[in-house]
């Protein structure tokens, strides 16, 4: 509460006392006569209200600034991302058809769930080296991108204020987002080398086509991060028509559309369940609800499977 509205609230209370000092003068006067016999005592006591008043305001602030801090930072991390669906075994992502995509936005669209986008993502992590910059780092997130199905996304915006997508990247085309930069010391035109696995076969050689701030989805969980476009990275990684997660954007705003995430949660059970997904644990993870506990609803398995198939 501001403390303008605080004065104002108070004023209420104040004229009330001093209209009853006004009509009982007798006590009135006992009253100032006891502050002056007993000064010690009325020092304690209002050193106690203030110190009392003190705690409870400061807690209050206290409180407001840390919600305000991580809903700002869970809104700066995920920005127009409210749910995603991946195939986890083990902490690593599993890659399954992209059909599956098309499939949950249909579903969704079918059900009139309040979504706006729906968005499929090839995301790996790996070891990047930058010759030119003479620079690397071990943990860089490239993230394939379908420029087609990212409005409701955004677009990414470059140094200069230029509107990007990865639309209009070559085969072996990304951009970077300016922690991704810094790591490795890369400017554009730069040919950057993407070790995805452990042989000569399993290393990609990509140019930085340029490099984009760190907002939005190029802010997404703090990362080093690389965006290329999705066909291009599935065929570079040998990933060819497929996926490792679905990202899913509410109705509305940022921080508005997050009031969605329980109805569209549900809808997305439903859609995973009518869609024959019974061989598979995908899970619903609900990002806006970490600032409410981190919840997690897991899509219930037919049968216990050591390593997930997906079955369409």
């Amino acid at each position: 509460m501001l403390p303008g509205w605080t004065a104002l609230l108070a004023l209420p209370s104040v004229g009330v006392a001093l209209a009853f000092l006004g009509r009982r003068p007798v006590l009135a006067r006992l009253a100032a006569r006891n502050i002056g016999r007993r000064k010690g005592r009325v020092l304690i006591v209002v050193a106690g209200l203030l110190v009392g008043t003190a705690i409870i305001a400061s807690s209050l602030v206290v409180g407001d600034t840390l919600s305000y801090i991580f809903v700002g930072d869970v809104y700066e991390r995920l920005d127009a991302i409210d749910e995603i669906v991946v195939d986890e075994f083990n902490g690593n992502l599993l890659s399954f058809p992209e059909a599956v995509a098309d499939g949950i936005g249909a579903g969704l669209e079918a059900r009139g769930s309040p979504v706006d986008g729906v968005a499929p993502v090839l995301l790996k992590a790996m070891p990047v080296r930058n010759a030119d910059g003479n620079a690397g780092s071990q943990q860089v997130t490239v993230m394939g991108l379908n420029a087609s199905r990212e409005g409701a996304f955004g677009d990414f915006v470059a140094r200069d204020g230029r509107r990007l997508s990865t639309a209009g990247l070559g085969p072996l085309e990304v951009l970077a987002n300016e922690r991704a930069a810094a790591q490795l010391n890369a400017t554009a035109g730069q040919v950057l080398t993407l070790f995805y696995g452990t042989t000569n076969e399993t290393i990609v050689y990509a140019s930085l086509r340029d490099v984009v701030r760190d907002e939005g989805k190029a802010a997404y969980e703090r990362r080093a991060l690389l965006f290329m476009d999705l066909a291009a990275a599935q065929g570079a990684f040998n990933e060819s028509g497929r996926i490792n997660l679905v990202k899913v954007s509410n109705a509305g705003g940022v921080a508005d559309g997050a009031a969605w995430s329980p109805d569209v949660a549900y809808d997305l059970r439903l859609v995973l369940l009518a869609e024959g997904e019974g061989d598979v644990v995908l899970e619903l993870l609900i990002h806006r609800a970490i600032v409410r506990g981190d919840k997690r609803v897991n899509v219930p398995c037919a049968r216990s499977h050591p390593r997930p198939k997906m079955r369409l």
